[in-house]
């Protein structure tokens, strides 16, 4: 369990190891096969850290949509969540990594009917090139990905999307390096995790042929950045003006008086705090974006709560 500064999110690894054989990645041989948390014993981790003041809880794992699978009876990734959730423990629950084939409609319906889990879905996609895909031994293709992140939207018009992608995979040519820009721009996806390719030693993908050079990986990592970039901002653009609930957390360096936090859609917002907002779930009603964060007014409702709470009155 990690828990950041603030005593308002921490995050709950419910499952080591992997059983994918990704042609890139070492964590099989270094980790192991999947080993699942049982859910009596995440339970008691969650009541832990709820008595301990977290508000937020993000569940964590190698592999992360492979949870139960190995346990007996079987359990999945979606029905620990729905207990979790029921258990009105924390008010928020927030799902880190999930492979592409790992996002059932039943997970998806559940997001979109819970006030307790949060509308984020971060689906890695890795390439958005049919031919490095399957060079790398991803189990879909672009048109499956590009499915279910529709699929993903239809159900959650306000979710936050993101992804990881790897450029400058071993035989990745300009062309299919363009033409993942252009497949990645056309996706609804929200955010990217972006890194250039690094060779692991005992890996299949080490041994491949036509690596690219490290210019070049530069060169497409910051291309694809800056697409990221503009997709998180055009994203955060849309909620200008409008009202969303933040649980606030820690404070802004070199700025005093003001503190950050996220919405359970994952907007990056930061707020003026006269004291006493910390780990506090308010209502802030979002007025500008500067170098990828939202900024706002508190609503006048959330600073107004009983002296023993220990605040001190504003207005927004």
């Amino acid at each position: 369990t990690r828990a950041l500064p603030g005593h308002t999110r921490a995050f709950l690894k419910i499952q080591e190891g992997c059983n994918y054989s990704c042609t890139y990645c070492i964590i099989p041989t270094a980790r192991g096969l999947s080993r699942s948390v049982p859910p009596g014993e995440v339970m008691e981790q969650v009541r832990q850290l709820a008595d301990a003041g977290y508000k937020e809880i993000v569940l964590t794992g190698i592999h992360l949509g492979g949870y139960g699978h190995d346990l007996n009876p079987k359990v999945d990734l979606t029905a620990l969540v729905e207990m979790i959730a029921d258990s009105g423990l924390v008010s928020r629950l927030r799902l880190s990594s999930l492979d592409p084939r790992e996002v059932p409609d039943r997970l998806v319906d559940l997001i979109a009917a819970s006030d307790i889990v949060c509308p984020h879905l971060h689906i890695c996609a890795q390439a958005g090139d049919d031919e490095i895909l399957k060079q790398m031994r991803r189990n879909y293709d672009t048109s499956y990905y590009r499915d279910l992140l529709a699929r993903v939207r239809e159900h959650l018009p306000e979710a936050a999307l993101g992804s990881d992608i790897i450029v400058g995979f071993p035989g990745e040519s300009d062309a299919q390096f363009d033409g993942s820009l252009e497949y990645f721009e056309s996706l609804p996806l929200t955010y990217f995790h972006v890194f250039p390719y690094s060779s692991r030693r005992g890996t299949v993908a080490a041994s491949l042929a036509d690596h690219v050079s490290g210019p070049v990986k530069k060169v497409h990592a910051q291309r694809m950045r800056q697409l990221g970039a503009r997709k998180k901002r055009d994203f955060c653009s849309s909620f200008l003006g409008r009202r969303v609930s933040v649980l606030v957390e820690e404070k802004v360096d070199g700025m005093t008086g003001f503190r950050r936090g996220f919405s359970r859609n994952y907007l990056p917002i930061s707020v003026r705090d006269s004291g006493g907002l910390s780990n506090r779930e308010v209502t802030v009603e979002l007025t500008g974006l500067d170098n990828g964060w939202l900024s706002g007014f508190v609503s006048e409702a959330d600073f107004e709560f009983s002296a023993g709470d220990g605040l001190v009155a504003g207005h927004s």
